[in-house]
């Protein structure tokens, strides 16, 4: 291989995706397919939530890489847009395993991301984020995304 042909490739712009962003693990599709009956089944659920009252628990389950966060994140945006009382949560259990960092994300989501949380013991953090919803009067959703590796920390 000759200079310039190594050259032109380490210098070329284009790539063979027409949009990597589709990779990152907040990409939400613009056209959503094959969970809409899920989606359906979960916004069913939330119908509480026009006369103040949170929506029933649920549990996605699936096989790896078949939209289940999309599916949370899409129903959230769907939630988020009709009601100003509501704060939904996307907590991904692979990096937030204990019960400190889940609470702490859930601090951050209502607080602004920059807010300093050192310090703050797991209980102080509970009891701020309760006394901020209570004051508020908003309902609180949250998807604990991965759940296994929590519990696999539980067992440990």
């Amino acid at each position: 291989m000759d200079k310039q042909t190594f050259e032109d490739i380490i210098d070329e712009t284009g790539t063979i995706f027409r949009d990597i962003d589709v990779f990152g693990p907040n990409y939400l599709p613009e056209i959503y397919k094959y969970r809409d009956k899920q989606l359906y089944e979960m916004v069913s659920f939330c119908r509480g939530l026009k006369n103040g009252h949170p929506p029933q628990n649920m549990m996605l389950v699936g096989k790896y890489a078949t939209g289940k966060t999309s599916t949370i994140l899409k129903y959230f945006n769907l939630i988020e847009e009709r009601f100003n009382n509501v704060l939904c949560v996307h907590i991904n259990c692979q990096v937030n395993k204990t019960e400190y960092k889940v609470f702490t994300q859930i601090y951050k989501r209502l607080f602004g991301e920059n807010v300093n949380v050192n310090g703050l013991s797991t209980f102080n953090i509970f009891e701020k984020l309760m006394k901020e919803i209570r004051k508020d009067n908003k309902i609180l959703i949250v998807a604990l995304d991965d759940f296994d590796f929590i519990k696999k920390m539980i067992k440990s």
